[in-house]
């Protein structure tokens, strides 16, 4: 098995197969580099957006279902653009 960068750890996880599917297209269409940078990347946005909506004091409760757009508001506290669409699987801010 190969070495683990430093200030990484290696784990195991359970995921939805049609959110596996899409990190190998994007994994495949090298918009992520592996698995591993995909997880990582929607990780450390997530924190983003949980540390802006802590610091703004907002919080927004809606369930955005499988292949709806983000609001303006949505998008503006996730620090996206408007031509930055989004679409997430049952994921609540």
């Amino acid at each position: 098995m190969a070495e683990v960068a430093p200030g990484k750890k290696r784990i195991n996880i359970t995921i939805s197969e049609d959110l596996l599917d899409w990190i190998d297209e994007n994994v495949e269409s090298h918009r992520f580099a592996s698995r591993s940078h995909a997880l990582d990347y929607a990780v450390t946005v997530l924190r983003e957006i949980d540390a802006k909506q802590k610091a703004g004091g907002k919080r927004i409760t809606r369930v955005i279902e499988h292949g709806t757009k983000l609001t303006e508001q949505e998008r503006r506290i996730a620090n996206l653009g408007p031509g930055d669409v989004r679409t997430e699987p049952r994921f609540r801010f």
